[in-house]
């Protein structure tokens, strides 16, 4: 609550909760894979925070991707 009520300081209004933060993340993060794969090349992305991509292997063992 804490955070909402800064935000609501910042900005003067009530900050939204009609989004869903893990959609939100999601759709992010698809937008983000289809960039890296060439798929989608008219899109500029600002102010991105790096997050690690991996993926499960044989095992459970997580794979880091990317650089």
């Amino acid at each position: 609550l804490q955070v909402q009520a800064t935000v609501q300081e910042t900005f003067g209004k009530q900050p939204s909760k009609a989004v869903n933060p893990d959609e939100a993340v999601a759709i992010g993060a698809a937008i983000q894979g289809a960039v890296l794969a060439g798929d989608v090349t008219d899109v500029l992305l600002l102010d991105v925070t790096p997050l690690s991509l991996g993926i499960e292997t044989l095992g459970g063992v997580m794979t880091k991707g990317g650089n």
